[in-house]
């Protein structure tokens, strides 16, 4: 899997697949006291929902076959996502698109090739087939046992939705009087079950793949596939007859007839009964570990019911040509909705457009960044597109992509988007926002009337939308300015639009609302001396980059509009990542810092070793900390999100490569890796 980021940095540095099952790891703290008077900061466990899911209940969701209605390539007739695969089922093979590893971030790429170092090619994916050699052309493939899974496609003008999954699917008559199924077992790994019709004739079957390197036998009588970056196994074959519900083992074997092609060598058995046999598919890259598929969350909601939702970007459901070495597709975004045990995806939605979408640059593509949930289940992303035909609904505010273009190539082509969709994860609109340069959404929020407030970033400046705005944006010309925009219900207009920025790069990472519909942000700035600051409770950059805290209310315009804007941070280089507020309009910030001074306020570690993570609460007003509290070990620390509970728990993800990581209560008690979550 490839570790999620945001434009700026990991909001969330946990990752999962689209058929994945969740594992988050907490800090949990717990304020002693309420913003009215000087908090302390104390480990413990707070108060949790009754009805607070088990970690066992995380687990994989079973293997599903979503059935081809015009998403990808006719030829497919059913569509499967496997843990690093994408497996098209044909009438005549079985096409496995088998995705490069690709574990470095952005960033981590920038410092790989400024030493030299070449970056991974993901775009570049090995391409399996596994044909069905002498089969009949024309076997009637069906979908078996539908699942509760819908899945929705937008790309450009085109909208293909609740398209059905199943949980199997049926080859009739592959071979005469053999039919074949294809299925996912308890451990989510693919498997295939030819069904031999009484005195039928099984040496039929021959199976030729294309696309590897070798085929082997090993000593355990398992199949070995090896691609360029990649490896199946498929084990020992497993046989049998069933009688009165028993099933008798028949002896089988894999037999190469050639350098590609395999059959089933079978011991004696009794012809006049049905015969299985049962191989199962395992699959492992060569490069960077296990899991390595190219799908990257970006930001995870749950609601009331506990159905967990997620955004972010994934490879698209090209069907991949005979070129061993052809991409699986552009970068598209994903919403998925899982059940609240984990084990039932409910939906997928894919929105995706024709943008040089490329992984050796992943963050130059097609993404989702955060998402809101309302009360009525809808569904509310922002992010980032490249595509000039991103799927746009006819009452966008922005039905174009604004960019400044030279010979028709847009020189800045990352544009803003924020899209809607309804609880089963169909469109109800989708806009872009952004002007002639680069924008991004890196954040969004939703207040109870369902409209969306969307921050990020924009080098837009005069040209990004502005409505009743504090400020301007431009101040920092080709540099990034953050921005705060406001859009009604419908998505048809917007009602707030500023820039927040200063003389330099300045970057909105997260936001949050209060019940008043009050706005807070935080983010980075290197704007020392022009950054805005009203009320502050440190009005005056510590140097470097600092983290920045920015309450609005978007219901006021110009001067009015901002309530409060402080620096945060000292000397060294600050972020403000994720931003959370409680009841009592309390902002609670978490981040990273290389300042030794930060300010703090009754922390529970008051020495920053190197670069730790923060925690920080600022009082209703933005002129005192109520606290503030370094935390980290030894190593690198990393706050990436936070959330605030009714009671006044603080809880905190990021990632750490410290070994005396400040623990209390772990459930995992030593690092396990070189950075863990």
């Amino acid at each position: 899997m490839l570790i999620g980021s945001k434009i700026s940095d990991p909001k969330f540095y946990s990752a999962l697949l689209i058929l994945a099952g969740l594992c988050l790891s907490l800090v949990v703290f717990s304020p002693a006291k309420t913003h009215a008077a000087a908090a302390t900061f104390d480990y413990k466990i707070g108060p949790t929902p009754a009805e607070n899911l088990n970690r066992a209940d995380l687990v994989q969701s079973p293997l599903l076959f979503e059935q081809n209605q015009g998403q990808s390539d006719r030829t497919a007739k059913f569509i499967a996502r496997g843990n690093g695969y994408t497996l098209y089922l044909t009438r005549t093979e079985a096409v496995f698109s088998l995705k490069a590893p690709f574990t470095r971030t952005r960033y981590q790429n920038l410092e790989a090739e400024s030493k030299g170092m070449t970056a991974p090619d993901a775009s570049q994916n090995d391409i399996l087939r596994m044909s069905f050699t002498g089969a009949n052309r024309r076997p009637a493939v069906s979908g078996e046992t539908e699942a509760i899974t819908k899945s929705n496609y937008y790309r450009g003008s085109t909208r293909i939705e609740n398209i059905p999954n199943y949980r199997s699917v049926n080859y009739s008559d592959l071979y005469d009087g053999v039919d074949a199924v294809f299925y996912g077992d308890e451990a989510n790994q693919l498997e295939y079950d030819f069904v031999i019709a009484p005195n039928a004739d099984a040496n039929q079957i021959q199976l030729t793949f294309q696309g590897a390197e070798c085929l082997a036998i090993d000593g355990e009588g398992d199949l070995a596939i090896k691609t360029a970056q990649a490896e199946f196994i498929q084990p020992k074959p497993f046989a049998y007859l069933e009688i009165d519900g028993q099933r008798h083992e028949v002896p089988s074997r894999y037999v190469l007839t050639n350098d590609s092609t395999v059959k089933f060598e079978l011991g004696p058995y009794d012809h006049s009964k049905q015969l299985v046999i049962d191989p199962k598919v395992s699959y492992s890259t060569y490069l960077g570990g296990t899991g390595n598929a190219i799908d990257v969350v970006q930001s995870i909601k749950v609601d009331a019911a506990g159905n967990v939702y997620a955004t972010g970007g994934t490879e698209s459901s090209n069907f991949p040509t005979l070129n061993p070495r052809t991409s699986d597709g552009s970068v598209a975004v994903f919403i998925a909705k899982i059940s609240p045990n984990g084990q039932t995806l409910l939906y997928t939605t894919f929105l995706d457009g024709s943008g040089d979408d490329g992984f050796g640059e992943f963050f130059h593509g097609d993404r989702g960044n955060d998402l809101a949930l309302d009360a009525s289940g809808n569904v509310y992303v922002a992010g980032q597109t490249e595509s000039d035909d991103f799927p746009i609904s006819t009452n966008a505010y922005q039905t174009y992509r604004a960019c400044n273009r030279t010979f028709g190539i847009c020189a800045y082509p990352e544009e803003a988007f924020v899209t809607k969709l309804s609880p089963t994860g169909t469109m109800i609109y989708s806009t872009y926002l952004g002007g002639r340069n680069t924008d991004f959404a890196n954040g969004i929020a939703v207040d109870s009337a369902g409209k969306a407030y969307v921050t990020g970033g924009t080098s837009s400046g005069l040209t990004f939308p502005k409505k009743n705005e504090y400020e301007g944006t431009g101040i920092s010309g080709a540099l990034a300015d953050g921005f705060l925009t406001v859009f009604t219900a419908d998505g048809s207009d917007i009602t707030y639009s500023t820039g927040l920025g200063g003389n330099n790069r300045d970057d909105c990472n997260d936001i949050a609302i209060d019940s008043s519909n009050n706005v807070y942000i935080t983010g980075e700035t290197e704007s020392d001396g022009q950054f805005p600051v009203k009320n502050a409770f440190q009005g005056l950059s510590g140097g470097g980059i600092d983290a920045f805290v920015a309450k609005f209310n978007p219901s006021l315009s110009g001067e009015a509009s901002l309530i409060y804007s402080t620096f945060l941070g000292g000397a060294g280089t600050d972020e403000g990542l994720g931003i959370a507020v409680d009841a009592a309009g309390s902002a609670h910030v978490t981040g990273s810092t290389g300042s030794f001074n930060f300010p703090l306020q009754v922390p529970i570690r008051s020495t920053n070793q190197i670069n730790e993570a923060f925690v920080t609460v600022l009082d209703p007003s933005g002129i005192s900390l109520d606290a503030s509290t370094f935390l980290g070990g030894s190593g690198q620390d990393r706050g990436n999100d936070i959330e605030v509970d009714a009671f006044g728990n603080i809880y905190v993800t990021g990632n750490t490569t410290s070994s005396d990581f400040p623990l209390a209560l772990p459930f995992q008690s030593t690092l396990a890796g070189g950075q863990d979550a």
